[in-house]
């Protein structure tokens, strides 16, 4: 075996070692994210009631992270809907966008109003109005909407997280 096809050889197995040892950090790096999630990707059901038309209703929803960029915050979609004796709504849905720090973005929801205990846990509580409905935000831990009012024309809920 001559000099240059010895120095080829070692340059091939250093490339395949090379290429190996890349695919299996790779691969530890996904088992080592995946059995550890990043809490702000869970999402959360909801119970509603209120009134509809001022007949009680009940209803339903859920939050859905939305990834954005992560380095501008966390973004989720609550998306619910209502049932009375007379009348079914459509899907309807709001948005929140959490800064790094778990908080709402002040730019858009302004600074919280106070605090308060939700299901034993502690809150920030956040007033919005969009078009001509007002929200009452109660959020706390990661991202976390632990409660919601929402006052329309039409509707009054409040929304409750079910926690399992």
């Amino acid at each position: 075996m001559s000099p240059r096809n010895g120095n080829t050889l070692i340059a091939v197995v250093l490339v395949v070692l090379l290429m190996a040892g890349s695919v299996g950090m790779f691969f530890m790096i996904q088992v080592l994210s995946s059995a550890n999630p990043d809490p702000h990707e869970a999402s959360y059901d909801y119970y509603f009631e209120g009134t509809l038309n001022g007949i009680p209703c009940t209803g339903t929803g859920t939050s859905t992270y939305t990834p954005e960029s992560p380095s501008k915050g966390y973004q989720y979609t609550i998306e619910y809907n209502l049932v009375s004796e007379e009348t079914t709504t459509d899907t309807m849905s709001f948005f929140l966008l959490f800064g790094l720090d778990d908080k709402l973005v002040p730019e858009i929801y302004g600074e919280p109003i106070g605090k308060e205990i939700v299901g034993g846990f502690e809150t920030d509580v956040y007033e919005f109005s969009s078009q001509d409905i007002h929200y009452t935000f109660y959020t706390g831990g990661t991202s976390i909407l632990y409660q919601v009012i929402i006052d329309a024309p039409d509707y009054s809920v409040t929304g409750y997280i079910l926690l399992t």
